[in-house]
């Protein structure tokens, strides 16, 4: 599949849309949870009717449940690595990318049923061969609003008498950044920097994210995407009440971008880009962490020349 240039961003951060259910209490104090916002009562009541039914159908299920779930509530920092491939424009030479996402995340839990409210702190790319990196600048994190999503845990069965074995499923969802869309599911990213559509997300006075490339090619783009994904991971305790303090497992992603405004016209050029079917390369750990505190951001590596 071709779009324009990927390599700026895969940043697959696969993370997150609003949660339209209601939460358990929060620790951690944010501006934002990414909870829907109604302009008018109807179209709140309607939401709310839609919300209260599930919810209610899940509250007479669970309050006949006995089953001991791990408990996953509190604060973790979360590290989110991903690997995208591509062409490189002009030498045609194939370039990998992997971009690792640091999040920080308060996890509250009912029984099964968990809500991430997360923010991101960091977003680090890698690119082998380093003939170019990329520089997000701080207003492009600052930029990411909190937001919150779904997970829940399921009890597997694998026959055992002395341990038990959960999974842990951050549900699919999907992620906007400078762009609103009714259906992201369906719907296409547009292509013209003047469509009603696009906003300036950090505002700095250009529609879209802004981010600079250092080697080659060079040059700052504006630019919208959209991604999405599912985490999952599998849980081995000896007690089914145990406290979970570190979680590894899988990411399933897709993520697609559009470079809207470019100073380099090499910048805009359509490349091919893919992401590899090896799941080791796409995967996130979990710890637990005492503060809602971002760590200190990394430094990008500077390209070699080629």
């Amino acid at each position: 599949m071709n779009i324009r240039l990927f390599y700026i961003f895969g940043l697959c951060l696969a993370f997150f849309t609003a949660c339209e259910l209601d939460q358990p209490p929060l620790l951690a104090l944010a501006p934002d949870y990414g909870l829907p916002e109604f302009t008018d009562e109807q179209s709140g009541e309607q939401a709310s009717g839609q919300i209260a039914e599930p919810a209610g159908e899940a509250a007479g299920e669970q309050s006949t449940d006995t089953q001991e779930w791990p408990t996953l509530n509190g604060l973790w920092q979360i590290e989110h690595v991903t690997t995208m491939r591509s062409e490189l424009p002009v030498i045609m030479e194939e370039v990998e990318t992997k971009i690792q996402a640091t999040i920080l995340a308060e996890v509250t839990q009912d029984k099964q049923s968990l809500w991430l409210h997360h923010k991101i702190c960091d977003v680090h790319m890698n690119n082998t061969p380093a003939y170019n990196q990329t520089i997000i600048p701080d207003s492009f994190i600052e930029a990411l609003p909190m937001k919150t999503r779904r997970g829940h845990l399921n009890k597997l069965d694998d026959g055992s008498e002395t341990q038990t074995q959960f999974e842990l499923v951050v549900e699919h969802w999907y992620d906007l950044r400078s762009i609103s869309l009714d259906n992201p599911e369906q719907d296409t990213l547009p292509s013209e920097a003047n469509d009603p559509r696009i906003f300036d997300q950090d505002h700095d006075g250009l529609p879209g994210l802004s981010a600079q490339l250092i080697g080659f090619p060079e040059g700052s783009v504006s630019l919208i995407q959209k991604s999405s994904d599912e985490w999952r991971a599998r849980l081995t305790v000896n007690d089914p009440q145990t406290t979970i303090n570190e979680v590894s497992g899988s990411i399933t992603w897709q993520e697609e971008q559009k470079i809207i405004q470019a100073s380099n016209d090499v910048l805009l050029i359509e490349v091919r880009r893919w992401i590899p079917e090896d799941s080791e390369l796409h995967y996130f750990e979990m710890k637990r962490v005492d503060d809602f505190i971002c760590p200190p951001r990394k430094e990008a590596a500077r390209p070699q020349s080629k």
